[in-house]
């Protein structure tokens, strides 16, 4: 695991309409003079004191490791600011021997704010035209973004081109198309962008879909602590024993919590 120094708060433009929406739904919370929300333990309720003066922001840390992971306030922090993004879908394999789909990048998730994963691309098909994966859905967050699906294959040429991966949400590139036949997929940058299909013969793979993206501020108190899980990228179908050509892997997703300190 990477840790590097972060922050999540409601201030300045991100103040604006914090935690003030009608639905009356789990992330409704208190704003203070300081434009930062109160949330709980869980994640995103009632607790802090919201009034505090909101100062200045240390650097982020960055958690990439796929897998349950927790983070401790730090002392003097009165508030975080949480970034997250799901995990890329992987391309799909030739139409070959390893004619397999990619399968989904998984979600991240902290506290109510989820980013799906983006879906798995279709194997090469030559009798129809393979689908790319669908982008991860954002939610929970005053800030919740969908990331970009999979582009299809494309036989128009003699050998065909593959579907590139899709963006993350405010994230990683996807893995561009390849067009060089029996040529394996590219993968997606991270934080959770979509691998490219895989170029056969003439069964080019579609895309991976990237990851969504959700963002929210909240106020906090030292030591409080919140767990979270990071999504595992997306894979190709199977490994190489059987031959053919493999779809490009989808990236893992990330989280990213900002701290600001008390004035």
């Amino acid at each position: 695991m990477r840790k590097y120094p972060l922050l999540v708060v409601c201030v300045g433009i991100f103040a604006a309409g914090c935690g003030d929406d009608d639905t009356g739904g789990p992330n409704d919370a208190a704003v203070g003079d300081s434009g930062v929300v109160a949330a709980d333990a869980s994640g995103f309720g009632d607790a802090g004191d919201a009034s505090l003066d909101a100062g200045p922001m240390l650097d982020p840390e960055q958690y990439d490791d796929p897998g349950p992971a927790s983070y401790v306030v730090p002392s003097d922090c009165v508030g975080i600011r949480v970034q997250i993004w799901g995990a890329g879908g992987a391309g799909g394999n030739d139409g070959g021997s390893v004619a397999d789909d990619g399968t989904a990048g998984e979600e991240t998730r902290f506290g109510d704010l989820v980013a799906g994963g983006g879906g798995g691309g279709e194997h090469g098909n030559l009798s129809s035209m393979d689908r790319g994966g669908a982008g991860g859905v954002g939610s929970g967050g005053t800030i919740a973004e969908t990331g970009e699906p999979g582009s299809s294959g494309n036989r128009d040429m003699m050998v065909g081109e593959s579907g590139r991966g899709g963006n993350a949400a405010s994230g990683g590139e996807g893995g561009p198309s390849v067009t060089t036949a029996l040529t394996p997929g590219i993968a997606g940058r991270p934080p959770g962008g979509g691998g490219s299909g895989a170029q056969g013969m003439f069964s080019p793979a579609s895309g991976g879909g990237g990851g969504g993206y959700a963002e929210s501020e909240l106020a906090v108190q030292p030591g409080q602590s919140f767990d979270f899980v990071v999504g595992a990228g997306g894979v190709n179908g199977d490994d190489a024993t059987r031959g053919g050509v493999l779809g490009g892997s989808g990236a893992d997703g990330r989280v990213l919590v900002t701290c600001i300190e008390q004035t």
